[in-house]
């Protein structure tokens, strides 16, 4: 029953035109899922079977280039995503794969654009989100060339600690690895390891195999 509220809820959020009646039959024309940490979800250059949303867990998009996987977007409860591949009619350009278990909502294709039809208000929602899903690969293209690696990996964890930061007693913890940030602003190993260790040795930052902590998130912007 709580998954079942937490997906309404989630609807909700993303469709706020829609009535409650809409919302039951909108989460009627799709399914829920379980998938496991590691566990590609969808595969890049596929044809797009649908729209996607993170209901609860940590899951992140990537791009293959050149034998390379980087990241361009970490997912948290509530993101939606390849909406604008299911409303559009393209291929995959990124794949999906969990970082924890997570439970997911897929509506398919065909049931996305038959209720398109048949309400205008959800039609227009959906356009809106498929608008955004493009616009956050064009902007995070824009930042990768117009800012040094410092302030990529600073900006990135910023923009992490909103999504997915937990106040501790003496710090925020984001539960997003080094590497994993070092992919989604595509800095090299030896790029990345400079930033963090000056920012460790500033006593601002500590890294370990579960995430990082931020001590100072003020002297983080400072930086």
């Amino acid at each position: 029953m709580t998954e079942v509220l937490s997906i309404k809820n989630h609807l909700r959020n993303l469709f706020p035109s829609l009535s409650m009646d809409e919302i039951i039959q909108l989460e009627s024309l799709g399914e829920s899922f379980i998938s496991h940490k590691g566990d590609l979800v969808v595969k890049q250059d596929d044809v797009c079977k649908g729209v996607l949303i993170l209901i609860n867990g940590k899951a992140c998009i990537k791009v293959e280039k050149d034998n390379k996987d980087n990241i361009v977007q970490f997912l948290k409860p509530g993101d939606t995503f390849y909406t604008h591949e299911a409303f559009i009619g393209l291929p995959n350009n990124s794949s999906c794969s969990c970082m924890e278990t997570s439970l997911l909502y897929f509506l398919p294709v065909k049931n996305l654009k038959a209720y398109s039809a048949e309400n205008p208000k959800f039609l227009i929602n959906v356009m809106n989100l498929a608008s955004k899903e493009a616009e956050l690969f064009q902007q995070r293209a824009t930042n990768l060339v117009a800012l040094p690696v410092k302030f990529r990996f600073i900006e990135s964890l910023l923009t992490l600690i909103k999504k997915f930061g937990e106040e501790k007693a003496d710090h925020l913890f984001v539960p997003i690895k080094r590497d994993e940030i070092g992919s989604y602003i595509n800095a090299s190993k030896a790029s990345l390891s400079r930033v963090v260790t000056e920012l460790e040795n500033s006593k601002i930052i500590q890294t370990s195999r579960k995430g990082i902590k931020v001590f100072n998130q003020q002297a983080l912007l400072d930086a």
